[in-house]
């Protein structure tokens, strides 16, 4: 028998009657169980006749062995079963006996389920509709799918039975085909529709591709990189990933790949690709299905997805293998190119929901970070060269930054015309290099220190991060001391890196920070130098030992990781614990090359656990035992879930009383009423996240006392961030504030006392350098209250240059042995006034004996310097003068003896003259060269004395001419003498005199000299007396004519020789002229006195 020529299912036209007729006629029947045609019941006949005049395709299974006809409509269903089957029994063996053909042998084997079809028509008499009878038929040599209904329905033997069946088929391969392929589309949008990202989109897309082998035998998708044409591997289906024909990385423009790219880049279908062609026929390739071969071609369909210009842009490729039993029909490739776009589609809309997902994430991070952003966008002149920039967004942190606000739009210059050159050439040349920088650079037109990181986001556009870095600038020293703090701190912290040898007998210590374990017993570092295969008897203790070289060897034994916590020796003798980790890395033949390995201490997780513990009971017994109360409210209820003891002491109130009912409002009930809208709003803050401090005043229930508490409450939020608990600690400072304001009436009377003894007060903070000075200190210094700020600089600035270095040895000295600084010294004052100050002060020393405070304080004791000054001069003086006094009452009591008649007359001289010494005496107790006694008090005390003579006496010359103390008690003697001489005798004894005395000073002779007085004392309008001879002893002459009175003695002879004087005494007609002329010292202006 010859097959028929294979024809494609879709392409058959049945044909009425044909060659199964004539196979049906030249068929030997005899040997079968129907026999003979000339035997065949007419039921057979008709039913054979209506078969081979059918257009579509029949069979007939007839008596009980179910012998099998079928018409030539139905010969492309059958395939290669034909004619193999034709006039055998539904279940006898119509292939060669060792079946090497590799034909089905009976319909049973070619259409499973068959037999008992057919075994139910004939018995129940009933016609059975089988459909989407799925089959693999080969027409030709070549196995296609196939799909047919079939319907067995009985044919009677005219006596009440079933004679055999008559089949009918129809073909739904091609509805089989469209529904299968919707289906594969449908799942493609259900199993997507779950992906919240664009990678989980990629993996749905890959999972709902690999249930479809028999129409996708393989399947790759590849994703474009960005803009490039760098295409990679983002999932495989029906093949595993990273062979040589999956690669991980295709690049159309490298080396040649497995895979033909410019068709697909082109967002074009790219042809049939054999699979049995260069660089693809060693390729794994599956089978489409269980019961079909390798695939043998592929195809590769671009992956498109709309671009912002109505466009299409190529964003992948989809590499399809073809399933051999499939025609690639029309329908193939509508239904590829329908999952392709339905796959970049997908993929397209996850990936912009990413980006959106990412804009938003980055738009809040954008908003609430501290840090300053910008997008910029740069502006060239016409050589190129950057002159400006236009700020084209800003974050919230920008104006805090910069202090430039509305900045947006506007241009750099606009805002800050000043602003340096060398912005504007680093953002110019990031905006046409591409190149990103990070720099720190002063603005000094903004007045910043700057942190920055700038890069290009588009055409002239540039991105910039930055911060203010001013505060660090400022502390650079500090920065830097912190950084060394937190260097070391992970020097201490880090983890112990090794290499080590294949065998583990060499190993070297890597790491910039070791663990305590890593050191000698006697304490020496470790640190990057080489350990044979001791470390195990120098670090490992000996009970640790076994274990740990077990587990090495294992690890070296299977090539796995090593990772096993032991106990090790610390250097101080004690016993730590470290976890060691410890990898291979193989070398390309799969050997060991070398181990990495790191060491964890974990002593101090496993002793913080126990101390944890220990820390609760503490916390707990710290309760108990606390006279605060430490409360926890519940956020939301604000009910209390615990209160300490100390509750009941404060409070007066027991613990099961408060927390009962609504406690919120019993305990606000307590609060006084003036203090409660405060407290309300305190404990709304701390519900908000904020820690606050608060005082009020509570009511004890019992015994109606008023307590003053501190509340100091603070939020506890769960472990999602939400507040979930208040904190409080309520600390009693009723008694607190008694004390507070008993030692403010204190410090009140004592910032009084100071003031009222003008006592200067300084605190010296020497480890911050802050001084606070009192209101008394700034006027000692000759500062307005406040004018400067106080410095140790503004304290020596105004002392006396001559005891600058004296007062500074004695601070310097006081500080580094301990002991008080005690110091008087001068101050200047810018007036040029000169002060004397007493300083007194004491310096407060850290526990490591370095200076840390000073207080001390100051008084002013000019007063007190210009009186012990002045007591210094008087005590000289006084010996001086009384000396001198002594002499001259000799003197006087020995002239006035020889001038007196008799003892009373003696006295009442003697006492006269005493009184006139007595006067001068008076006035030489001014003893500074300021208070000397001046010419017009020493004459006007002298003619006071004399009873009332105004009318008769002028005086008339300058005040304030001083005289010498030498010169005082002569020449008040002298005055004397000739004011009781013109008493008794002369201008002031008879009522017509007139006496006038003047003086004057003229420069000396000789120029190198003072000045001298000049004194003119001149009588007038006197009767003189007849001369009359002077009694014995009288001193008369300076009123008669003789010569030898004491008065006139004293002029003529005792100034010239006491005082250098020049005097002329002349007893004229009318009365006495005498004049004398003294040296005086030389005079100081009035202003200058005053100043003193």
């Amino acid at each position: 028998m010859t097959h028929a020529m294979h024809m494609p299912l879709r392409h058959q036209t049945p044909t009425n009657d044909g060659g199964m007729r004539a196979q049906i006629d030249a068929g030997d029947w005899s040997a079968t169980a129907i026999g003979p045609q000339t035997e065949w019941p007419q039921g057979l006949i008709s039913a054979i006749g209506i078969m081979l005049a059918a257009p579509q395709p029949m069979l007939i299974w007839w008596g009980k062995e179910l012998i099998r006809f079928h018409n030539d409509a139905c010969i492309p269903l059958l395939g290669r079963h034909h004619p193999a089957l034709f006039g055998r029994p539904v279940d006898e063996d119509g292939g060669d006996e060792d079946g090497s053909d590799g034909r089905p042998t009976t319909d049973t084997a070619a259409w499973p389920d068959l037999g008992a079809t057919l075994a139910a028509v004939m018995k129940g008499g009933t016609a059975i509709r089988r459909d989407r009878l799925e089959m693999v038929v080969t027409r030709d040599g070549v196995a296609e799918e196939a799909c047919m209904t079939l319907s067995c329905s009985p044919i009677p033997d005219g006596q009440g039975g079933t004679a055999g069946v008559f089949g009918i088929c129809t073909d739904e391969t091609g509805r089989m085909l469209s529904d299968r392929r919707l289906a594969a589309l449908t799942a493609l949008g259900d199993g997507t529709r779950a992906a919240r990202s664009a990678p989980q989109t990629a993996a749905a897309i890959i999972a709902v591709l690999n249930d479809q082998p028999r129409d996708l035998a393989f399947a790759l998708l590849y994703s474009l990189d960005g803009d490039t044409r760098t295409a990679r591997l983002t999932g495989c289906a029906g093949l595993a990933a990273g062979t040589a024909v999956t690669p991980w990385e295709m690049d159309a423009d490298g080396p040649a790949q497995p895979w033909p790219l410019a068709a697909p880049l082109a967002g074009h279908r790219g042809g049939v690709i054999d699979l049995a062609g260069p660089g693809l026929a060693a390729g794994p390739w599956p089978a489409a299905s269980t019961a079909a071969g390798a695939p043998q071609s592929a195809v590769i369909l671009p992956l498109t997805a709309a671009t912002d210009d109505h466009g299409h842009k190529v964003s992948g490729f989809l590499v399809v293998g073809l399933n051999p039993r499939l025609s690639y029909d029309d329908g193939y490739r509508r239904f590829l190119d329908l999952l392709a776009r339905q796959v970049g589609l997908t993929l397209a809309t996850a990936r912009l929901a990413d980006l959106q997902g990412e804009a938003h994430k980055y738009r809040s991070l954008f908003n609430s970070i501290d840090e300053g952003f910008c997008t910029i966008e740069m502006l060239f002149d016409a050589d190129g060269k950057p002159v400006d920039y236009v700020f084209l967004e800003t974050n919230a942190a920008f104006a805090r930054q910069t202090g430039l606000s509305d900045a947006v739009g506007r241009r750099m210059r606009d805002l800050a015309s000043d602003h340096e050159q060398h912005w504007f050439d680093i953002y110019g040349r990031i905006a046409l290099t591409g190149t990103p920088e990070r720099f720190e650079h002063r603005a000094d037109a903004l007045g910043f220190w700057y942190n920055v990181y700038a890069f290009r986001i588009g055409e002239n556009q540039v991105a910039v991060l930055f911060h203010d870095i001013s505060e660090r600038k400022r502390h650079e020293a500090e920065i830097d001391q912190s950084r060394r703090r937190f260097q070391a701190l992970v020097m201490a912290t880090a983890q112990s890196v090794y290499r080590i040898s294949p065998d583990w007998q060499q190993m070297s210590v890597m790491e910039t920070g070791l663990p305590p374990h890593v050191a000698e017993p006697a304490g020496a570092s470790l640190d990057h130098i080489s350990l044979d295969h001791s470390w195990l008897e120098r670090f490992v203790l000996p009970e640790d030992r076994q274990m740990v070289q077990s587990a090495v060897q294992a690890a070296i034994d299977g090539r796995t990781v090593f990772e096993m916590e032991h106990r090790i020796r610390l250097p101080d003798g004690g016993i730590g614990h470290v976890v060691s980790r410890a990898a291979p890395l193989l070398a390309p033949d799969g050997t060991v090359s070398e181990w990495f390995g790191s060491g964890t201490d974990v002593t101090a997780p496993r002793q913080a656990a126990e101390k944890l513990r220990a820390t609760e009971e503490r916390l707990r017994r710290f309760g108990e035992a606390s006279r605060d109360v430490l409360w926890i409210r519940d956020a939301d209820s604000l009910q209390w879930v615990y209160l300490s003891p100390a509750f009941e002491t404060i409070y007066g109130l027991g613990r099961e009383q408060a927390l009962t009912g609504d406690n919120y409002r019993r305990w606000l009930d307590l609060v006084m009423a003036e203090d409660r809208p405060r407290t309300e709003a305190m404990i709304a803050r701390v519900r908000g996240g904020d820690h606050v401090t608060f005082d009020h005043r509570v009511i004890r229930p019992g015994d109606g006392g008023i307590r003053w508490l501190r509340n100091t409450d603070f939020p506890i939020p769960d472990a999602t961030g939400r507040i979930a608990f208040i904190g409080g600690i309520s600390h009693d400072t009723t008694e607190a504030r008694r004390v507070q304001d008993a030692l403010q009436s204190s410090s009140d009377r004592l910032g009084i006392a100071v003031k009222v003894a003008r006592l200067g007060l300084w605190d010296w903070d020497l480890e911050t350098g802050h001084i606070h000075w009192s209101d008394e200190h700034y006027l000692m210094e000759g500062y307005a209250v406040g004018e400067v700020t106080p410095s140790y600089e503004a304290w020596l600035r105004r002392i006396h240059p001559e005891d600058r270095g004296e007062t500074e040895a004695a601070l310097h000295e006081a500080m580094a042995d301990g002991s008080d600084f005690v110091s008087e010294f001068r101050t200047l004052h810018p007036d040029g006034s000169v002060h004397w100050i007493a300083g007194r002060g004491r310096f407060f020393y850290d526990a490591e004996g370095r200076p840390v405070r000073m207080v001390g304080a100051m008084m002013d004791v000019t007063g007190q310097r210009e009186w012990q000054e002045r007591q210094k001069v008087l005590l000289a003086e006084l010996q001086h003068r009384t000396r001198n006094l002594m002499g001259v009452i000799r003197s006087i009591a020995d002239k006035t003896a020889r001038a007196s008649a008799d003892l009373g007359d003696f006295q009442h001289r003697f006492r006269d003259r005493l009184d006139a010494l007595a006067r001068v005496q008076g006035l030489l107790s001014r003893l500074t060269d300021h208070d000397r006694v001046t010419f017009d008090e020493l004459v006007r005390a002298e003619i006071s004395v004399m009873g009332d003579p105004a009318s008769q006496v002028t005086l008339t010359g300058p005040s304030e001419v001083r005289l010498r103390s030498s010169t005082v008690q002569v020449l008040a003697m002298a005055l004397h003498e000739l004011a009781t001489n013109a008493v008794k005798y002369g201008a002031l004894a008879q009522p017509a005199g007139r006496l006038q005395i003047s003086w004057r000073l003229a420069p000396a002779e000789d120029d190198h000299e003072g000045p001298w007085l000049h004194i003119d004392w001149r009588e007038r309008g006197i009767t003189m007396p007849a001369a009359a001879p002077t009694p014995p002893g009288s001193d008369q002459a300076v009123g008669g004519q003789g010569d030898g009175g004491q008065g006139r003695a004293l002029i003529e002879r005792g100034l010239p020789y006491q005082l250098k004087a020049k005097t002329s005494f002349t007893l004229g007609p009318d009365g006495v002229h005498c004049t004398i002329a003294v040296p005086v010292p030389v005079p100081v202006p009035v202003s200058a006195r005053s100043a003193i």
